[in-house]
């Protein structure tokens, strides 16, 4: 069955008279997870009535859960049961820092650990015979390339959408980002905001010209979410996240870990990124035994906030892939 995406004119109405109510039928409830560590993470959960397949959702940087209410409906009526973590930092999950606006984490491996301990005590529990697929962006892609490395039988598939292999550094050469991160913790200011002074959320200034979205509607339908609630508003990294998000890279690229990911991966590369690197996609998916590359012309980051032209044939990509044997 063929899942139609959204038109852009009936956006705001098809998400909340159609998308809203059909998830809300299907959410599991609870939805909040205690780590092995006594720390909680919240999650989305929604069961499909015949289920041929789970797909777990590994949101970017400064995300939710809740932003990828679309995409878990497109899954859902495909099929699937769907799970969506907060990652830590984000959204209603545990934070380490009392400002919601700042992103921190203490090591990126604290993210993998967290994930991998979410799919194997609350998602596989759900039905451990079915396939489970990952849909991961931006920073969950490098959560989620680095747990293909690491844990390869976790996931049959998985979906990498415009994944944070290599991050840009907006204007600094890497090695300098590095090293002034690197200086800032070791003055213990790890969880400092990046550019002291410039920190918090002000929506005013997230517009959707300077966004990395393509389609307005999409884009607003978050923003507004974000406003109304101040578990959504993550915007600046500390100096520690955005350490540990420059060291990941050198451990994704290492050839001997990428020859450890047994599952086929399809990776979509944003024709207009502003975040991430193309360069170091390109060299982690060919290294990966089974790795295709899918270029999305018209799309910016954040490719699943595209116009329905461009969204269409990204979501029947997906799920072709993950319905072929």
């Amino acid at each position: 069955m063929k899942i139609s995406v959204f038109e852009d004119n009936r956006f705001f109405d098809r998400m909340e008279q159609e998308a809203e109510p059909g998830l809300a039928a299907c959410r599991l409830p609870g939805r909040k997870y205690q780590t092995p560590r006594n720390e909680t993470l919240a999650y989305e959960a929604y069961l499909s009535p015949k289920p041929k397949g789970i797909i777990v959702i590994s949101h970017g940087f400064v995300e939710s859960a809740e932003k990828f209410r679309e995409m878990a409906w497109y899954f859902l009526q495909a099929g699937y049961h769907v799970f969506a973590l907060d990652h830590r930092g984000h959204g209603r999950s545990v934070r380490q820092v009392p400002e919601l606006w700042l992103t921190h984490v203490e090591r990126f491996e604290d993210y993998v650990i967290d994930f991998v301990d979410f799919v194997r005590n609350v998602v596989i529990p759900v039905d451990p015979a079915l396939p489970r697929y990952l849909y991961a962006h931006s920073m969950g892609g490098a959560i989620g390339a680095r747990i293909l490395q690491t844990t390869p039988d976790l996931f049959q598939k998985a979906v990498l959408t415009a994944p944070m292999i290599a991050a840009k550094t907006q204007g600094y050469p890497r090695t300098a980002a590095r090293l002034i991160a690197a200086c800032a913790c070791r003055m213990g200011k790890g969880k400092k905001a990046i550019f002291a002074g410039l920190g918090g959320y002000f929506p005013e200034k997230e517009t959707f010209e300077a966004s990395p979205d393509t389609c307005r509607e999409r884009f607003l339908y978050y923003h507004r979410k974000r406003i109304a609630q101040p578990q959504l508003q993550n915007a600046n990294p500390s100096y520690r996240w955005l350490l540990e998000s420059l060291k990941i890279t050198s451990v994704l690229l290492n050839p001997a870990s990428c020859r450890q990911v047994t599952a086929p991966v399809l990776l979509f590369q944003a024709e207009e990124d502003t975040f991430v690197r193309s360069q170091e996609q390109q060299k982690w998916i060919a290294a990966v035994p089974k790795g295709q590359l899918i270029l999305v012309l018209g799309s910016k980051h954040e490719i699943y906030a595209s116009p329905a032209a461009v969204l269409q044939p990204y979501l029947d990509q997906i799920l072709t892939f993950l319905e072929k044997a």
